[in-house]
């Protein structure tokens, strides 16, 4: 037979596990956040990040737009330095704007395009406050034109891989990307 104290500690016991296991150990039982900040993390956070959302336009060197009226992509609107997608272009285009003001035009696209994180590279300590508390993490990614024409991906800004930056900070509810560099061509 079991004492009321047997009893008593098994129920502690059993209790004590059952929290345990419900709140993550002693991140949560504490109050602490783990300060440890691992690449597939990293790499899911700039993911989720506003920053590292699609885009909508781009700029391209005025020979690039040249090609694409040649090809059919755009045809010349009424309006001054402005092209209208063609039947052909609509599916991938909207308009192109800006061309001979300078050495680029704006091209809007049809849907938008999005950055493709391929890479954590590393993670080092931040330079703002305590050690563990701001961490940079270099990463690679690309435009994801992989759904695109070739024809057409020739026409967009280059889609090979390229070097980011992002600054992210040690909250009391977990690490935030605060800071996103050389993402956006």
């Amino acid at each position: 037979m079991r004492t009321l104290v047997q009893t008593i500690i098994i129920v502690t016991i059993a209790a004590v596990i059952v929290v345990l296991s419900a709140c993550g150990g002693k991140q949560q039982l504490t109050g602490q956040v783990t300060g440890e900040l691992t690449r597939p993390k990293a790499k899911d956070l700039i993911e989720k990040s506003k920053e590292f959302a699609p885009t909508q336009a781009f700029d391209v060197p005025n020979e690039r737009a040249g090609k694409a009226v040649t090809l059919g992509y755009w045809t010349p609107s009424n309006e001054m330095q402005t092209y209208k997608p063609t039947a052909k272009g609509s599916p991938y285009f909207g308009d192109m704007t800006g061309c001979g003001l300078g050495l680029t035009c704006r091209i809007s696209m049809a849907k938008p395009v999005s950055p493709k994180l391929l890479e954590v590279t590393g993670i080092t300590d931040g330079p703002e406050g305590q050690p563990g508390t701001s961490k940079v993490v270099d990463f690679t990614w690309k435009l994801d034109l992989d759904s695109y024409p070739p024809e057409v991906r020739d026409l967009l800004p280059d889609a090979t891989p390229q070097e980011g930056q992002a600054t992210l900070k040690l909250y009391d509810d977990g690490w935030r990307v605060v800071e996103l560099a050389g993402h956006r061509k």
